[in-house]
């Protein structure tokens, strides 16, 4: 960064120089170990095509160290550049010694992060689009934790609304349907063969007579078991892949303890939420999203 900003005739903002400029494998290992995109970012700001820009900076870059052998322009405007095998040697040992521990940094010391992620719905197994933010979720926590941050890894529980409700008026129909007992499946109910093994599960531990109540009696039951089975088989699955959660936290909580209504009235006495169509409404599109969304 020092180098390529008093190269150039411009004023260059560090971060903007670090979130722009990228320092990757190069295409071609003819040209050498690594490549950058700097010539590209900086060559519309001086008026200079990348290409010329990365013969500039190619012969005016030092590095003290001995890190780099060779540092090699190619079109359109790339930088490349050649490890010495002093340094590879060297961080070889360091990985060595180092093993898991190697590039990591202590920036973000003293600084927790909660990172939620996953927190997929109680209603059916996990799909391979929640398996995907699973992953993506646990290697960013490694990123954190590997600068220094200590992470708390929260799945939120979504075990309130009408889904949880539609999901436990499944299962007692399918329940009554095996029990031979009159049953009509709720409109748009779960039809997956997984609230038939639900239905068998709470069967054998409630017993025939338990389903013979009226519905409204019963459901509230119903939809607090059948939950519990699919988080026991959602955890199963995170287990399998290797993702593990620090906090397990239940929607249901949150309204229990009166904090959700505490945070709604805040944010309505500072004007951060609006009515409109009969629902509430968060600004969240001021604050980066692309769109308000309903509390």
């Amino acid at each position: 960064y020092d180098e390529v900003k008093e190269m150039l005739p411009i004023e260059i903002d560090i971060k903007e120089f670090y979130k722009e400029v990228i320092v990757e494998r190069s295409r071609e290992k003819k040209y050498g170990d690594l490549a950058t995109n700097a010539a590209f970012v900086f060559s519309k700001r001086i008026n200079k095509s990348p290409i010329d820009l990365a013969h500039q900076l190619s012969e005016r870059l030092y590095f003290p160290g001995g890190e780099i052998t060779e540092t090699i322009p190619s079109h359109p405007g790339f930088i490349n550049f050649k490890l010495s095998n002093k340094f590879i040697n060297s961080e070889l040992t360091k990985i060595l010694k180092l093993k898991s521990r190697y590039g990591t940094n202590q920036t973000g010391k003293g600084k927790r992060i909660n990172l939620e992620f996953v927190s997929a719905n109680p209603t059916g197994p996990l799909h391979v689009g929640n398996g995907r933010w699973a992953a993506l979720g646990d290697c960013l926590v490694n990123i954190f934790e590997a600068n220094g941050y200590k992470v708390i890894k929260e799945y939120y529980i979504n075990n309130a609304g009408t889904q949880v409700e539609l999901l436990g008026r499944s299962v007692l129909a399918r329940c009554r349907e095996i029990l031979n007992l009159p049953s009509e499946f709720p409109e748009g109910g779960y039809p997956g063969k997984y609230i038939y093994d639900i239905a068998e599960i709470l069967i054998e531990k409630k017993g025939k007579d338990y389903f013979s109540y009226q519905a409204d009696k019963i459901i509230k039951d119903i939809c607090i078991q059948s939950t519990e089975i699919m988080m026991g088989r959602i955890k199963e699955t995170l287990e399998i892949m290797g993702v593990k959660f620090d906090i397990w936290f239940k929607e249901s909580e949150l309204y229990k303890s009166g904090l959700f209504k505490q945070v709604v009235d805040f944010l309505e006495k500072k004007e951060f939420i609006y009515v409109k169509n009969g629902a509430k409404w968060f600004v969240s599109s001021q604050y980066g999203d692309d769109k308000d969304r309903v509390v």
